[in-house]
């Protein structure tokens, strides 16, 4: 009921934030001899367990970017659980961001130039000083599991590092269908072979990370959008377990429905069919032989498609990886109990009302709701009158921000408070002011722009809002590094518990300013709601 197409970044990377290690002013490492003797005779030489690789250095801060954690998953590969990397001796330059996984724009479905299906790297950001002990943050991007990669500049972890002196690690995963394909004819990891690579780049980080300077017992893994529901979905997945410490989720959970493998490979099946593989005798050898730009394109939204059907390729309950339904595992507990920071922002879906439903009027409205809501569309709509708002799109931008973020994210801090962890709740609500966007208030993935400190969307922050990011930064540093984003000396960020359900108001001006309760009435409708209906 009532999903969108997530886009943190919409495709948009023209800015010209902080710029990857091989621009002008870093020091590349000289030319040495190969393996273990160049890893000892040169401190930008770093050995992995497949081979060392070179970074470079820019004002104390280390880069190592572009580092396969996983072969390629290409030819018999495709649609394959992950497999280690083929080992390498000389050292391997890691100077330069790899590709992203193949992809459309999701404003325009062009092909994003420059992808690849060898897109299994991660880049890896530390002070130079950094001595095995550093907490570390591992992102997981957005992009509703179709588009959005490590590549992206706003995704940058220098100032982060630089400011905050934690290790970062930005990972790229297998999206669309080559990520979430399903069909009978496929074995392990159907549906979820780009949680399968999370997973796999998070065990590198786990063999590997100390050589870098960070703790693997101090791991945090964090993500937006697309990134904290897979967040969401690793904590409730038992083959994650013992990979992190602790878990940062913005604006995504994953405490509603997700497709079973029955649905999930119709969607393969629709797919077959797009390309003319349903009538091969070998279905699956017919789609290893299509290629990945147009397995991309092939199975479309269509342009009048109801909200939920803009979700084709999205995570599967495989029975594996995924045991049960994510939000059954979250009611019953059966998820890694680990200390969460958990929020959503103030006006999550303007930026797709405005933008993706601009000509929606009042009859559409109704019709829509209707459409996903069945027999609950008269309540829904009684909730959400349209009358009750300005515009149709501020009508629908508060029910999908409500349904899809606000509440949702309550569910799953209610049951991460009831196993008995810490739970920080975070409502993100500036407004940044940029003409592009402007009335759109806290839209979804406002945030990222002050978590990274990045330019985002072409827009850049000013001397005003730079505090905010700063402390933003410095609670999310503190949280990897303590579990608690309170300094011990100001204990202005309390637990979140359903009963007073206060959490932290990130805006201008500081400092922080707490208050109670979020959307209470709302959510409380919509747990009368049964989930899966």
């Amino acid at each position: 009921m009532f999903a969108l197409a997530l886009c943190p970044a919409c495709g948009d990377d023209d800015d010209d934030g902080p710029q990857p290690a091989t621009d002008a002013g870093v020091d590349a490492a000289p030319e040495v001899d190969a393996g273990v003797d160049a890893a000892a005779a040169d401190p930008l030489v770093v050995e992995t367990t497949s081979g060392p690789v070179r970074g470079a250095e820019r004002d104390g801060v280390r880069s190592f970017l572009g580092i396969p954690y996983a072969a390629p998953p290409v030819g018999e590969r495709r649609w394959q659980p992950p497999a280690p990397p083929e080992p390498w001796d000389e050292p391997r330059e890691a100077t330069a961001l790899g590709p992203p996984c193949p992809q459309q724009e999701l404003l325009t479905d062009d092909l994003v130039e420059g992808t690849s299906e060898d897109c299994l790297s991660l880049n890896i950001w530390a002070p130079a000083d950094a001595d095995g002990t550093l907490p570390v943050m591992l992102w997981i991007h957005g992009g509703g599991f179709v588009t959005g990669s490590n590549a992206e500049s706003l995704y940058d972890g220098h100032l982060m590092v630089a400011g905050q002196h934690v290790v970062v690690v930005a990972i790229n995963y297998r999206l669309g269908p080559a990520g979430f394909l399903a069909l009978p004819g496929l074995g392990e990891g159907q549906g979820v072979y780009g949680l399968l690579d999370q997973q796999a780049a998070m065990r590198w980080v786990q063999d590997n990370v100390r050589a870098f300077g960070g703790d693997p017992d101090a791991v945090t893994i964090f993500g937006e959008s697309a990134g904290s529901f897979s967040v969401c979905l690793q904590l409730v997945s038992p083959s994650s377990e013992g990979l992190f410490r602790s878990a940062i989720m913005e604006s995504g959970s994953c405490s509603f429905p997700f497709s079973d493998l029955e649905e999930a490979q119709a969607t393969g099946e629709a797919l077959a069919a797009a390309v003319g593989c349903d009538d091969d005798e070998d279905e699956v050898a017919c789609l290893r032989g299509i290629e990945a730009n147009d397995l991309v394109v092939a199975l479309q939204a269509p342009e009048d498609a109801a909200f939920t059907e803009t979700f084709i390729w999205f995570p599967a309950v495989d029975g594996t990886l995924l045991p049960d339904q994510p939000f059954t595992l979250l009611e019953e507990g059966r998820f890694a109990a680990v200390p969460t920071l958990i929020g959503t922002n103030s006006d999550e879906a303007t930026i797709f009302a405005r933008f993706g439903y601009a000509d929606l009027d009042a009859a559409g409205y109704e019709a829509e709701v209707r459409a996903q809501a069945g027999e609950y569309a008269d309540e829904v709509l009684a909730e959400y009158p349209v009358d009750a708002f300005e515009t149709v799109q501020d009508a629908l931008a508060v029910l999908i921000t409500d349904y899809f973020f606000v509440c949702p994210t309550r569910r799953a801090a209610r049951a991460f408070e009831a196993a008995g962890q810490d739970v920080f709740m975070y409502e993100f609500a500036h407004e940044i002011d940029f003409p592009l966007l402007s009335g759109l208030g806290a839209f979804h993935g406002s945030e990222l722009l002050f978590v990274w400190g990045n330019p985002y969307l072409g827009y850049e922050m000013s001397e005003e809002e730079r505090p905010l990011s700063v402390e933003m930064q410095t609670r999310w540093a503190r949280f990897a590094a303590t579990a608690n984003p309170n300094d011990p000396e100001a204990r202005d960020w309390p637990n979140w518990t359903p009963d007073p359900a206060v959490h932290a108001v990130l805006d201008l001006p500081l400092p922080i300013a707490t208050t109670e309760g979020l959307r209470e009435d709302r959510c409380d409708f919509w747990d009368t709601i049964p989930l899966g209906e």
